[in-house]
């Protein structure tokens, strides 16, 4: 089976884990993407096992799609890995194999109307309003979405949770879904081999309001460094956003000068994938302080149900124990990895046990459910639903 990938939109993460899974596959998948994202994976992938045709920096995605359609054509199946913008640039293209789009923020695509939720500030009501004018009006969006849709002949979401959502709340047919195409893969590279007196703990993403509760992390934070025994290492795995991000470094860069037993890494730009990789290694524990609900655009959103965080991914892909919202949806066997909070003083005990008895973190179970996650596993997988989906069409 010859297998396209469109990536022209810098998700470089989402198309990780999909060349680890497919890295032995032959014959080679043809990834159609850009230079900036072939340069990010080059360190962190073998990049060797792919057919890569790179867009032109000073080309349109239009003009792209149409010079690279007859090759397109030849395929027996096309995945567009992400598209979220410029929807019109795709649709218009006459590609005839079975197209399945991943859909990144499912109420955004499928449930708008009853989503739209504009800001409270006035600076953020603004750029609300310049969206409404400028891609809703001026460019048609709406309609854009509704071509996008049925131009595709299939949709996949990251997780099965999302698909379910996904089935219950909007008016699409059944048989529009593909089963889920997941983000992440396990990888064992990353298990620690080499236990140490530190405790590394790791928060991943930008920080950015929205996305996760910082605040609630510096308060925890405030209440369980007098208590700590054991030197404790945070690692905040992603750019600050805006005056909060770096309001949150501050605070907690005040509270490493104040304890000794604990210390602060941050980063100022977006976390190459080598160096994501190389931290993730490094570390015993992820922090997830998901927010659930936020935002895409002005459409309401909300993490684990209509879009992924990814936390969630991280904790697959690095086989990591990890500290969620008791709120998150946690599918049954992850959680052999996962642990829940519900209060800030959950989150503070929770902490505490970590630092005191790192082990009690770690379960004979957890390495079963990764191992069903493996490229091995998952590739045989995906390539079942390929090959049952692409009969109908």
């Amino acid at each position: 089976m010859k297998i396209a990938v469109i990536e022209l939109e810098g998700h470089a993460e989402c198309l990780y884990s999909f060349c680890k899974i497919f890295e032995d596959y032959t014959p080679k998948i043809t990834i159609f993407g850009t230079q900036a994202i072939y340069n990010e994976l080059q360190n962190a992938i073998n990049v060797a096992a792919f057919e890569w045709i790179l867009q032109p920096a000073e080309q349109a995605i239009k003009t792209f799609l149409a010079t690279q359609t007859p090759l397109l054509n030849q395929y027996d199946v096309v995945l567009l890995n992400t598209v979220q913008k410029q929807l019109h640039q795709y649709y218009t293209q006459a590609i005839r194999p079975p197209k399945i789009l991943r859909i990144h923020n499912t109420n955004t695509f499928l449930n708008r109307w009853s989503n739209i939720r504009f800001s409270a500030s006035p600076y953020a009501l603004w750029k609300d309003f310049s969206y409404v004018i400028r891609e809703l009006l001026l460019q048609g969006e709406w309609q854009q979405v509704k071509k996008m849709i049925q131009w595709v002949d299939l949709l996949t979401f990251p997780t099965a949770t999302i698909e379910q959502y996904a089935l219950k709340n909007s008016t699409l047919a059944q048989q529009k879904y593909f089963p889920s195409i997941p983000l992440s893969c396990s990888s064992f590279d990353f298990i620690k081999t080499t236990p140490t007196n530190i405790r590394y703990l790791t928060i991943t993403g930008t920080i950015d309001e929205r996305r996760k509760d910082y605040e609630l992390v510096v308060q925890v934070f405030k209440e369980l460094l007098p208590n700590i025994q054991q030197p404790l290492y945070l690692t905040l795995l992603g750019k600050p956003k805006g005056p909060y991000g770096q309001r949150i470094i501050n605070q907690l860069h005040n509270l490493s000068q104040t304890y000794e037993l604990f210390q602060l890494r941050t980063y100022q730009k977006r976390v190459p994938q080598h160096e994501f990789n190389t931290v993730m290694q490094q570390t015993d524990l992820l922090l997830a302080p998901i927010r659930l609900n936020t935002r895409y655009k002005i459409y309401h959103e909300q993490y684990g149900y209509t879009k992924i965080s990814g936390s969630e991914s991280d904790v697959i892909r690095y086989g990591k124990a990890a500290i969620f919202p008791a709120d998150y949806p946690i599918e049954n066997e992850m959680k052999t990895l996962v642990k829940t909070y519900g209060s800030m003083q959950d989150l503070s005990l929770l902490l505490l046990k970590f630092v005191n008895n790192p082990e009690a973190f770690q379960t004979k179970e957890a390495q079963y459910y990764l191992e069903k996650q493996s490229p091995k596993q998952l590739q045989k997988q995906i390539l079942q639903h390929f090959q049952h989906h692409i009969l109908k069409h």
